[in-house]
């Protein structure tokens, strides 16, 4: 299995468990708010989709990692905590096969 066909599986997972559409669970890219004078990026989200409730509506990303023997480090899952600052969602996921 490559990196592309455990996102795909894990946005089939996600899917089934919550129980949404699966076209809902998308892969974007979020442009990250231009300073002058700095250059231009935008953070690549694996995962992401909207959850409600009765009461609100939640924006939620996930970071698929697919590894070999390796494990997910700490400033892999410090950055999915910034990416989520960043772009305002509400629920961030790491998932990993290790």
């Amino acid at each position: 299995m490559n990196a592309k066909q455990y996102e795909e599986l894990c946005r089939r997972y996600i899917a089934q468990q919550l129980g949404l559409d699966i076209e809902i669970i998308r892969s974007v890219l979020v442009p990250n708010p231009q300073r002058l004078e700095l250059p231009t990026y935008s953070h690549q989200i694996d995962l992401c989709w909207e959850a409600e409730d009765q009461i609100a509506k939640y924006m939620c990303i996930a970071n698929a990692k697919w590894r070999g023997n390796s494990k997910v480090d700490q400033p892999e899952v410090l950055l999915l905590q910034q990416v989520r600052q960043k772009v305002a969602a509400h629920k961030a996921l790491m998932i990993t096969n290790s």
